[in-house]
């Protein structure tokens, strides 16, 4: 959003003037501080002077006071909230220096008001599964997918659960789980034995596929997938659902008055959802009755500025109290109590965030990759399970994600294979060496933050040799663009470049030669809620 501010009648400024300019911003009705507040000014020397509570934004970044002709003034969001709606203003002042170079104001010139709003954006997701393999007799495999749609959701990413249900009646069992950041993990239902049977994966950017191998009896039922949108309010902090705020108020009456003169009092205590990081702004209200006006008593700012609103008698101050008594819990305390003070009590309260704290430098280094494969289910005989695990060191790579090459060769001197690959958006493709017959038998999966895990089921002469994992690491230069990555590198290799790494696990995981044959894998407000005690 951007605002400007143009000054008229320039030109009758005295030889030698300078303009400042203040911008102010008034909460629309309905909002828990309704006075004007500065948000910055800049003097007429140039400086800023950041307003009370928008010193993280402007220092940020974020927001920007500007002056890009002798005559205008601009102000600038990047990023705009809800409580930004309202009604701006801008207040120009001429100064004057003389000649000892002490600076006079000569006149000020306030802008009329313009209001500033907009119908929020709600996040939304949709999912819808769909067979792709029917399993209608034991020992067939099942296989679904799932494809996400979604509204006012940027740079998300998604939880998976997939569930199913033998009948309306019945419990609801949980077979596998996918974590935002793609960690694999099986649910309470999954028998440990039959692990190398099921398989969860990204299978493009917004759709993830789901397999059983070789079904059974106790199999049977309904099958969903249960997805759930994930954002970052901060590169580098954690992932938050990503849902509507919400939250609720419960009040509950600490001290009953039945007599004039006692002392009444109440806790209000807060929960919350989807709400990180926040402050609570306060209003103690009251009502006599159903019909009768509401009355404001206190205010408590989130930065904890108590006020005492209009129905409350400047004599009786000194008998109201309303203070944080916990995190989330807040006291009213109303002492000699009269006969017009009778009727409903509550406290309306709003959760507020801040859109960036104070930042940090950061140091400029090199980034580094380092790989290291080993050995889970060694692969001795034809019809066995392969397995192996590559684990990722790095240095230098913040928010960095990463594709994974599991690869194999025979011998020293034979042809590298590539047999499975993972990008950096966690969508998995086959290899050109790997026979279409027997993709059900592979799997490639991330089975933790730096981890990952390749299994190859009923190994077969063919398979046997050595097995690696090449992985890469990619960044974004910035939300929204394409991962970034290093140029191409040998598979021995460990490359150094900027924004990205590579680098190649030990060939240390082996398929034997076998008796028969060799190996590889198997197969989810700010809403004021009135509780009148």
């Amino acid at each position: 959003m951007e605002l400007a501010c143009h000054v008229t009648n320039i030109t009758h400024l005295p030889p030698g003037g300078l303009l400042g300019v203040t911008w102010e911003h008034t909460p629309p009705p309905g909002a828990v501080l309704q006075a004007a507040h500065a948000i910055g000014s800049l003097d007429y020397r140039g400086n800023l002077l950041p307003g009370p509570g928008y010193s993280d934004r402007l220092d940020s970044g974020v927001m920007s006071l500007t002056r890009v002709q002798p005559n205008t003034f601009k102000l600038h969001l990047l990023k705009t909230q809800e409580v930004d709606m309202g009604q701006y203003g801008c207040s120009v002042s001429a100064w004057v220096q003389d000649r000892q170079g002490a600076a006079g104001k000569l006149s000020e010139s306030l802008s009329p008001p313009l209001t500033v709003t907009w119908t929020p954006k709600r996040p939304s997701l949709s999912v819808a599964a769909q067979r792709v393999r029917e399993a209608s007799v034991g020992g067939a495999t099942f296989e679904m997918s799932c494809t996400v749609a979604s509204q006012n959701l940027e740079e998300a990413a998604y939880s998976v659960l997939v569930q199913s249900q033998e009948s309306v009646d019945s419990s609801v069992r949980t077979i596998m789980t996918l974590s935002p950041d793609n960690v694999l993990q099986h649910g309470g239902a999954t028998d440990p034995n039959r692990r190398d049977s099921l398989m969860l994966t990204k299978s493009g950017p917004l759709e993830f596929s789901f397999r059983l191998a070789g079904v059974q009896l106790a199999d049977r039922g309904f099958y969903w997938c249960d997805i759930a949108g994930w954002t970052k309010q901060h590169p580098g902090h954690v992932w938050h659902q990503a849902t509507s705020p919400s939250l609720s108020v419960a009040a509950q009456r600490v001290r009953e008055a039945s007599v004039g003169g006692a002392t009444f009092e109440m806790s209000c205590t807060v929960a919350s959802q989807n709400l990180e990081e926040a402050a609570y702004s306060v209003l103690v209200q009251s009502q006599e009755s159903v019909d009768s006006s509401v009355r404001t008593i206190m205010t408590l700012s989130p930065d904890n500025v108590l006020q005492h609103g209009g129905a409350t008698d400047p004599n009786r101050r000194d008998s109201l109290m309303l203070t944080k008594s916990g995190p989330l819990e807040f006291s009213f305390r109303l002492a000699g109590v009269q006969l017009a003070d009778r009727g409903f009590y509550w406290c309306d309260i709003a959760g507020w965030t801040k859109q960036h704290p104070g930042h940090f430098w950061n140091q400029a280094t090199s980034p580094s990759l380092s790989v290291a494969a080993q050995r889970v289910r060694e692969a001795s005989v034809g019809g066995a399970t392969f397995e192996m695990s590559c684990t990722v060191a790095s240095q230098n790579l913040e928010e960095a994600a990463y594709s994974v090459l599991v690869q194999s060769q025979e011998s020293v001197d034979s042809s590298v294979r590539t047999i499975m690959t993972l990008s950096p958006d966690n969508v998995l493709q086959h290899g050109g060496a790997t026979d279409p017959n027997r993709r059900d038998s592979l799997m490639l999966t991330k089975s933790g933050p730096l981890e990952f895990s390749f299994r190859l089921a009923g190994v077969q002469l063919a398979d046997r040799g050595f097995y690696w994992c090449d992985i890469a690491g990619w960044t974004k230069q910035h939300p929204g663009h394409a991962w970034f990555c290093c140029s191409s590198s040998s598979p021995s290799s460990v490359a150094y470049e900027p924004d990205a790494a590579r680098g190649t696990g030990t060939r240390g995981s082996e398929v034997d030669d076998l008796d028969h044959g060799p190996s590889l894998p198997k197969p989810r407000k700010n809403a004021n809620i009135r509780t009148p005690k």
